[in-house]
Formats: C-alpha cells, sequence, structure tokens
C-alpha cells in the first residue's frame, strides 16, 4: 500500500509541475495571433490627412479614437503580411504609427481588470522601401511600438509588415522556481527509482520528460495532441523503467560505486543540454544566411517526407543551445597572425577575405556546355513564344580584383573556361552573355569593385555591371533611360552594406572567420541612395517608377541586390526574385513560370557571379 501512495504523490507532483510549465500555453495557445496597427494623428478633431487603403479599397476611419481627441485608422490582420497604401491629403501631415497586439481583456464585461497580453514580434516595418526596424521588436497591446513620419500633400507611403507568433521568455525567477522544483522531482524520482519503485519512479520521470517535451515544441509552435500526449508518455516510461532496473541492478548487483552512477547519469544529462534552447530565429546574422528550417515527417496534405531524418539533422544543426559560442571558440583557436584558412574562409596578408568557392576554380566539361546550352536555348525559347527578350549577367569573380602573392597564383589557375563558355554560347544560339571582366578592371583603379572583407560587389562595382547590361538594353529599347550617378545621393563608409536595404556591418566573409570587430575596415566604400520620389518599393521584389515605360524581371542571387537600385530607375515596373534561399537554390524557370506570365515583363534578366554558373544546369527540370 506505501508504494501505491508514494506513486501516486509522485504523479500528482509531475503534473502539477506539467501544468506550470505549460501555463501559458494551455490558456490562450489556440486563440489566432492577430496584430494591430494604429495610423493617427494625435490632438486634431479634423479629419485625417490621409487615408488609409487595403488592396484598393479605402478604410475607414476609427471613431472610438475621438474620445481622445485624436483621428485615425486601426488595422488588425492575421495574415502574417499586411500592406497599406497612404495617400496624403494635406501638407505637413504627421503620422503616428503604433504596431501593437490586439485589445482583449481578461474578463469581456470588465475591461478594467486587465487584458490578455497578446504577444507578436514584427520583423519588418518599411515605408516606401525603407526599413523602419533595425531587428524584430515584440509588442502586445499596451506595450507598442511607436514611429512618426511628416509628409506632404500628394505623396504616397506604402507600408509593408511582417510579424509571427512572439513567446515571450521567462524571467530569472520563474526560471529558477522552475528549476528547483524540478531538479526536487528528479531527485525524489531518483530515490523512488533507489528503493526499487521502478512503476512510480518510472512514472513520475515520465510525465516530467513529456511536460520538457512538450514546452520545447511549444516554442516551435508545434502542438502535441492526446495522442503525441500518450506516446511521450509511454515511451518515457519505457525508457526510465528500464534504466532504473539496470541503474538498481548495477549499483546492487556488480557492487559499482555511487561516484560511477553519477557518472553515468551525468553523461545522460549532457547529451540533452543543446536542447535546452532551441533558436527560432530565420536567419544567421554571424553567417549571414537562411536557417534550415523544419521540415515535418507528415506534411499538411497527409504526405510522407522520406528526408525528414537529413531535413531534422540540418535544422536541428543550426539551431541547438550553444552553437555560436562553440564556433566562435573553434575559430579563435584557429585564428593565425598571418594567414588565417579554414575550411570555410580566408584571410590573406593584405586583409582581404575569400570564402572557399571563391578560391576554386570554375570547370565546364564537353558535356556540362552542351548541358547549360541547351537550358539557355530553352529559356530563349520561352522567352521568344512570349514575347519576353532574355539578357543574362555572370559577374566576374573576386579574385580578379585582390592583388596578393596567394592570388597571383591562383590566377595561374583561372584558365578562360567562362569565356571559351561565352563564345561557345554566342556561335551556336546568336547570344551574348554579358561578362564585364574589363569593365570593371578598368573601375577598379578608381574605386574598388569587390569588398574586401565580403564576397559581393561594391555599390560602385554593380553600377559598372549595371552599365554593362544597359549597353545591351539599348540594342533593343533605345529610348530606355540610363540611370545616372546624379539620380542618388553618394557618400563613403568603411563598412560593409552588401544589400542597398540593409545595414553596414562587417562583412560576410569576416563573420565566417567570427572575428567581428577584429575586420580590417580601412577602405572607404562609395555608396549611392536614391533620391528619386517616383520610384515606390511595392514590397521586398517589387518595385514601381511612374517616370518608366517598359517592365523587366530580374532573376539572379544575393549580387541583385545593390544592383536593382540602378534597375528600377530605367523601367516602369520591376519584379525581383531570388534564387539562392534557405528554401531553394537553383534556377529552375518552372518555379517562376507562372508569375512570369501573369507579370508580362517586357525583359527577362539573370544575374549571379561566376561561381554560380553551374546552376545552369537547373533552368529545366
Amino acid at each position: 500500500m506505501k508504494k501505491y501512495i508514494i506513486s501516486l504523490c509522485g504523479i500528482f507532483i509531475v503534473l502539477s509541475i506539467f501544468f506550470l510549465l505549460n501555463k501559458d500555453s494551455w490558456i490562450y495557445k489556440d486563440n489566432p495571433t492577430t496584430a494591430r496597427v494604429d495610423m493617427l494623428e494625435y490632438a486634431t478633431k479634423d479629419a485625417p490627412c490621409f487615408d488609409v487603403m487595403i488592396n484598393n479599397k479605402k478604410q475607414s476611419k476609427a471613431d472610438h479614437l475621438a474620445k481622445n481627441g485624436n483621428q485615425g485608422y486601426v488595422t488588425e490582420y492575421d495574415g502574417k503580411r499586411q500592406h497599406l497604401e497612404l495617400l496624403i491629403k494635406r501638407d505637413n501631415c504627421k503620422i503616428n504609427f503604433i504596431l501593437r497586439g490586439i485589445w482583449d481583456p481578461i474578463y469581456k464585461d470588465n475591461p478594467s481588470k486587465g487584458l490578455i497580453k497578446h504577444w507578436v514580434e514584427y520583423t519588418n516595418f518599411s515605408i516606401n522601401g525603407k526599413e523602419i526596424i533595425a531587428e524584430p521588436v515584440a509588442v502586445w497591446h499596451n506595450k507598442p511600438f511607436r514611429y512618426s513620419i511628416t509628409t506632404d500633400k500628394g505623396d504616397k507611403l506604402n507600408i509593408d509588415l511582417k510579424y509571427k507568433k512572439y513567446y515571450v521568455p521567462q524571467s530569472m525567477e520563474e526560471k529558477g522556481i522552475i528549476y528547483i522544483i524540478c531538479i526536487a522531482l528528479l531527485i525524489a524520482g531518483y530515490f523512488l527509482i533507489w528503493q526499487r519503485k521502478y512503476i512510480g519512479g518510472g512514472i513520475c520521470i515520465a510525465f516530467l520528460f513529456t511536460a520538457l517535451t512538450i514546452k520545447l515544441l511549444d516554442y516551435q509552435e508545434i502542438k502535441v495532441n492526446i495522442y503525441g500526449f500518450v506516446i511521450l508518455v509511454t515511451s518515457y516510461f519505457l525508457f526510465t523503467y528500464k534504466l532504473g532496473k539496470y541503474l538498481s541492478r548495477f549499483k546492487i548487483e556488480e557492487h559499482h560505486s555511487r561516484i560511477d552512477i553519477v557518472f553515468l547519469t551525468v553523461f545522460f544529462i549532457l547529451l540533452f543540454v543543446p536542447m535546452l534552447h532551441i533558436s527560432d530565429a530565420e536567419k544567421s546574422e554571424q553567417e549571414n544566411r537562411m536557417l534550415a528550417k523544419y521540415t515535418p515527417l507528415i506534411d499538411y496534405w497527409g504526405g510522407y517526407n522520406l528526408k525528414y531524418g537529413k531535413n531534422f539533422d540540418a535544422w536541428f544543426s543550426d539551431r541547438f543551445w550553444g552553437r555560436d559560442e562553440l564556433i566562435k571558440v573553434y575559430y579563435k583557436i584557429k585564428k593565425i597572425n598571418k594567414y588565417t584558412i579554414t575550411a570555410k574562409a580566408s584571410k590573406l596578408k593584405n586583409d582581404w577575405y575569400f570564402n572557399d568557392n571563391e578560391l576554386s576554380t570554375l570547370t565546364i566539361s564537353e558535356k556540362q556546355k552542351v548541358q547549360y546550352k541547351k537550358n539557355i536555348q530553352y529559356l530563349l525559347q520561352f522567352c521568344k513564344e512570349n514575347n519576353i527578350k532574355c539578357y543574362m549577367e555572370i559577374v566576374p569573380a573576386k579574385i580578379y580584383y585582390a592583388k596578393d602573392g596567394l592570388i597571383n597564383n591562383k590566377l595561374k589557375e583561372y584558365n578562360d573556361t567562362l569565356p571559351q563558355f561565352i563564345k561557345y554560347i554566342k556561335e551556336t544560339l546568336n547570344f551574348e552573355i554579358i561578362y564585364p571582366l574589363d569593365e570593371l578592371k578598368e573601375a577598379d583603379k578608381s574605386d574598388y569593385v569587390y569588398f574586401k572583407t565580403d564576397h559581393h560587389w561594391t555599390d560602385w562595382g554593380a553600377y559598372i555591371g549595371y552599365q554593362a547590361l544597359l549597353k545591351q538594353l539599348k540594342k533593343d529599347f533605345p529610348d530606355i533611360y540610363e540611370t545616372k550617378e546624379g539620380d542618388f545621393d553618394i557618400s563613403y563608409s568603411k563598412k560593409v552594406r552588401a544589400e542597398a536595404d540593409r545595414k553596414y556591418w562587417q562583412g560576410y566573409t569576416c563573420n565566417l572567420l567570427h572575428q567581428n570587430q577584429d575586420c580590417s575596415l580601412n577602405i572607404d566604400y562609395k555608396y549611392y541612395d536614391g533620391k528619386n520620389k517616383h520610384i515606390n518599393a511595392i514590397s521586398y521584389g517589387e518595385f514601381h517608377n511612374s517616370d518608366g515605360k517598359y517592365k523587366a524581371l530580374l532573376i539572379g542571387n544575393s549580387f541583385t541586390e545593390n544592383f536593382k537600385p540602378f534597375l528600377v530607375y530605367s523601367f516602369k515596373d520591376i519584379k525581383r526574385f531570388r534564387c539562392n534561399t534557405a528554401s531553394y537554390d537553383d534556377l529552375k524557370l518552372s518555379r517562376w513560370k507562372k508569375e512570369i506570365l501573369e507579370f508580362k515583363p517586357d525583359v527577362l534578366i539573370l544575374l549571379f557571379q561566376e561561381i554560380y554558373t553551374d546552376k545552369l544546369r537547373t533552368i529545366k527540370d
């Protein structure tokens, strides 16, 4: 009888901890996460000085704002993205943006007793393509993010918003209490097992680890239903029951010391340490790349993911607790004063940085040459059938523009593979691939066309690349506008801005070596910031220029980022697709064929750097 009472007490304690660990998700988990945006004029009884449009439909003003002497609009949405258009009706119109969660009282009949904290995290807030928030911002109704802007009559503001559900980290006090209780519970379970109460101890620990597992999955927005709960409890019980019996025999029958048992226990606990916190970030700022996304075993339509093991390994490898710190330690050990060479990147004597791909030699076999030709021919045929002019530009490798002994030796390995391939395509398909090697070499004499600590070309290099493309465009579109340096505000900075609408930093290649502030930022790079008010950013990859005439669709990798600001001056509408992301890394035409046909561009442009040439094999499925 005694052992059953002990077991029931243990189960009661574990169930209490289970509900404690999951209290937020049990109460509010299934509520839809809705974001809210307030746009208003403070302290005015006049009509708002702006109109708000959503999908070309004018919104009604929020009358309840007048209680506080304000005027404006309130929008709520749960689609993770929102696009708003604001049309300004008066000069000196000051608009106050308030980003928050929804108003949801705990007691509907008595709102004064408090609100439910519906947290959301804004990952994007941009006005006419300009990013307002440098990093994600977590808000709820009573803790909003505020931003003000003053505009004049006739202006148009394109607002892009993106958000996701936000889980509020527990305070240190909350964590401490939970950890103390969990440790106490583990000790209790240990002693239950030690006294050979395998069933009671096994159930206690099974419920505990089930609670921790559900909490971990909850952070990844993965729900566990009753069937999953039963499976987890059963699995953990069988494991701990068997482990308990083993440990008991280990001590009693084989006469091993408690030190051996403690060592074995600590060893197994350490195996779970990487799971203490699984990062939910979408991008690694250190490596400047998208992190692997979780792919379920069974998808939404009931299909099975046959690569689940590989997908899960990639997801966990990118997100386990302490990953960034371990990488930093590794590279600090590898750091050498003169040359720092690793599997991923190299630092040369003259402070030029290269990743591993940039130091490799491009090779194109005869078989590949024929395959690439067929794929380009397929692309050209598609464009011809749909009355689209096709252009392709390949950006020469960074290695051509760095002066160093190692680089000079490496250049000897570079043959005329790409120029010969370009010549072959021109002779067989009568199609000229743009390869501005000489133009960039000439431009490099006056300013840097590549960053020293990053693998991208500079704004100056991108401008030269644009001019090379325009030379070809002029043959087919003689009246197309040629972007000039006078269309931009020009500035200089020693830091790297590889993408036109992103923040300055040290450089991607530098971060691969985890040198951070140790990077040699000793060069003033030229930067261009557009000043044409007629150009509006519809979204991250879509632009409109009221002065333009033609439509262009741009497909390419990250080299398109600081290339597109020059291109938007020459076209009326531009749509851009990135072909190297965490989701895919290829040039498959089938992926965009439908959108291309709907967009109906006059021009299709493919742009990528030299080391990406092998992706030409992927154009045709």
